[in-house]
């Protein structure tokens, strides 16, 4: 089997961080603090492209798959034929068909390209799976500290940064923060990312990317794993109301590793604790407006605007038959919402949550959704691997962005060192078995 040269790793290792960098940049906030109207070409998928190529060219026919990977592969494809079947099916009644294929096409590209070739790619180079952890953990760190800078300049009125004027109107236009009914304003700046939401998601991925990375004994710079410890009060402070729970989920289940039913009922009593907290502090001070779900939805109210489309879609389009079980295709759900409320939604606009997924492939794409997760999930060695990929589900609930392609990258990269930690234990023990008959 032919192996990798130092020099040909060195350029992956470098082909790794451009695709990781080019992945976490967000096409819309790219074109705001830029100023420049673009159309983005995704160019992380040309990058993963080419390191797939000199894989091949390295590895050649000895490139391996596992049963459990051409099951996730499986679980995907039909996934992605689902939402085919939706975008064609709908495509005569959408306000506009090339949008709608287009989004599918994005759909395609993430869950059948970029699944795909991260899963094999990782498997058969596992250098790459912390290579990706790490220069993701590195960016997130990038991130930050453009973040508070951009912060300090709005609260200090300096243009601390070339783009500060950008900064302080993107601060303004967000909502304000309001916590255990003390009215307040706390800036909220996503840095490359347009929103705090997706930022704090990133921050979320980048902890977990941090722990598997400590858990292999991964050497990191100081300063970069004194970020990693704290990275959990940047999240709080981002007031993300799904990542907070998830981050509340992951330190509860991750700190106790005893397996006795007494260990698990004190957990599930704390993880229900703090969720209950977390409601009374976070959410309890959005109750008055959730009374009235379309005025809320309209005065974009975090939470409201979620329900807001929850109850559009099964008051409107969810009792017809094929639409709720094949959806309405994708990217078609803002042209419809923009008919009813043009004044507040556009074409781009979404339900801001997993039901996304339910209102563009219907019941049995968000059921093949949902198996995905379970089968990473279940099909994973490690209890760290489960509560990682659990933890990493429970914070994208209330925001999937098809183009937020890290969320696939932490869970599918997870994934694949659990996958070869278990195939390097079994060769151990059957070693060890041999050894002794």
């Amino acid at each position: 089997m032919r192996k990798f040269s130092d020099k040909s790793s060195l350029t992956l290792d470098k082909l790794a961080f451009v695709f990781v960098l080019l992945s976490m940049l967000e096409p819309k906030q790219i074109k705001y603090l830029t100023g420049l109207k673009i159309t983005w070409f995704y160019p992380h998928y040309g990058v993963l492209a080419i390191i797939a190529i000199a894989m091949v060219g390295v590895k050649g026919s000895s490139i391996s798959f596992t049963k459990r990977s051409l099951n996730i592969l499986a679980i995907s494809f039909f996934f992605s034929v689902v939402y085919t079947s939706s975008c064609f099916f709908n495509l005569h009644s959408s306000a506009e068909p090339f949008f709608s294929v287009q989004g599918l096409s994005r759909i395609l590209i993430q869950y059948l390209f970029l699944l795909f070739t991260v899963l094999i790619l990782l498997q058969n180079y596992q250098r790459l799976s912390f290579a990706f952890l790490r220069y993701n953990l590195v960016l997130s760190l990038v991130n930050t500290v453009f973040v508070l800078i951009g912060v300090t300049g709005f609260l200090t009125d300096l243009n601390l940064l070339p783009v500060q004027e950008l900064v302080n109107s993107q601060i303004l236009s967000q909502s304000w923060v309001r916590v255990a009914n003390i009215r307040g304003f706390l800036p909220k700046f996503g840095g490359f990312f347009p929103e705090t939401q997706a930022m704090a998601l990133h921050l979320f991925g980048s902890y977990i990317a941090y722990k598997t990375l400590r858990e292999h004994k991964i050497n990191l710079a100081g300063f970069v794993d004194f970020y990693g410890r704290i990275i959990p009060l940047l999240i709080v402070l981002t007031f993300a109301k799904t990542v907070i729970p998830a981050l509340a989920f992951y330190l509860v289940w991750s700190y106790c590793p005893e397996k006795r039913f007494k260990s698990l009922i004190i957990r599930a009593l704390l993880t229900l604790l703090l969720f209950t907290l977390f409601f009374f502090l976070m959410l309890k001070p959005y109750s008055e407006s959730l009374e009235n779900i379309q005025a809320s939805g309209l005065e974009a109210d975090s939470i409201g605007e979620r329900l807001f489309h929850i109850s559009i879609f099964f008051q409107n389009i969810g009792n017809r038959t094929t639409s709720f079980l094949l959806g309405i295709g994708p990217y078609n759900y803002g042209s419809y919402v923009e008919r009813l409320y043009p004044w507040r939604f556009n074409k781009y606009s979404n339900a801001v949550s997993i039901f996304t997924v339910f209102i563009e492939s219907g019941l049995i794409g968000f059921i093949l959704y949902l198996a995905l997760w379970i089968y990473l999930i279940l099909s994973a060695k490690k209890r760290s691997t489960k509560i990682s990929l659990v933890s990493l589900f429970l914070a994208n609930i209330g925001q999937p962005n098809w183009s937020m392609d890290t969320l696939l990258i932490f869970a599918i990269t997870v994934y694949s060192i659990d996958l070869l930690s278990s195939q390097r234990e079994n060769l151990v023990m059957q070693k060890s078995t041999a050894r002794f008959l």
